[in-house]
């Protein structure tokens, strides 16, 4: 067996470059945990909340559509008005920390509003396209939130844009369905 004879220049120079990806892997690593737990410590306090509204905003509202009683109606009308207060409230004070999530949740916040006004039409097929899409748009928003919070990966430029289209589309939505006003 031939014995392999490396070189000490060539030792000296593999170590210096193992060492420097190692350095750059430690120091990439470094941001990354540092970056993570300061979006943990701003939104983190909020995280718990931010998703329980975001589900009881779109829930709530589905309960409402599918009440057979004008009380119970009112009644999950009103809760949903309640989460959308608070998710909207969540929304401001997070509009600098989490700006991907803002004019989203502007639009999610407005189910109750579309719901109210099939309060006379709970049968229309249209009330099944609003809760579909409301549930894409808050899927969404989780899934941002959670690469966000857990990864340190804030949406990138065509995610932020998927989300925008989302909101815009439940918008559009409700927009179809309200009779034009004529002079």
């Amino acid at each position: 067996m031939g014995n392999i004879v490396i070189d000490q220049g060539l030792a000296a120079l593999i170590a210096a470059a193992v060492a420097l990806v190692a350095s750059i892997i430690g120091i990439r690593s470094s941001k990354l945990a540092s970056r993570i737990s300061a979006r943990q410590n701003v939104v983190g306090q909020d995280l718990k909340d931010l998703s329980h509204y975001l589900y009881q905003v779109v829930a709530l509202s589905v309960e409402a559509t599918k009440s057979r009683s004008p009380e119970r109606f009112n009644k999950k009308l009103e809760e949903a008005n309640k989460a959308a207060k608070m998710l909207g409230d969540l929304r401001i004070r997070h509009r600098y920390s989490i700006p991907f999530i803002f004019e989203p949740i502007w639009y999610l916040k407005g189910m109750p509003l579309y719901i109210e006004h099939y309060r006379h039409d709970l049968e229309n097929p249209r009330i099944i396209m609003l809760r579909n899409q409301a549930t894409k748009l808050r899927r969404a928003i989780d899934l941002s939130l959670e690469n966000y919070f857990f990864y340190g990966k804030a949406p990138g430029y065509l995610a932020r844009k998927q989300l925008k289209f989302k909101g815009k589309k439940l918008e559009r939505i409700f927009l179809e369905r309200k009779p034009s006003v004529s002079s």
